[in-house]
């Protein structure tokens, strides 16, 4: 049986161009197999991602 890790995370930061950010974080996270939900805001991020722990971990 694989193990899941599970991240929720949120982090207050200034992103000046949140919307330029949305296209290559998508494709980093499916690239990796990370699954979830980010909002991405001026003000910052906020989510949940989760992902096989086998290729996050060594």
């Amino acid at each position: 049986m694989s193990k899941i890790v599970v991240c929720a995370l949120y982090k207050f930061v200034t992103l000046e161009d949140h919307v330029a950010l949305r296209a290559p974080l998508q494709a980093t996270l499916e690239q990796q197999g990370i699954r979830g939900t980010l909002l991405l805001a001026a003000e910052g991020i906020n989510g949940t991602v989760a992902a096989l722990a086998k290729p996050l971990m060594p």
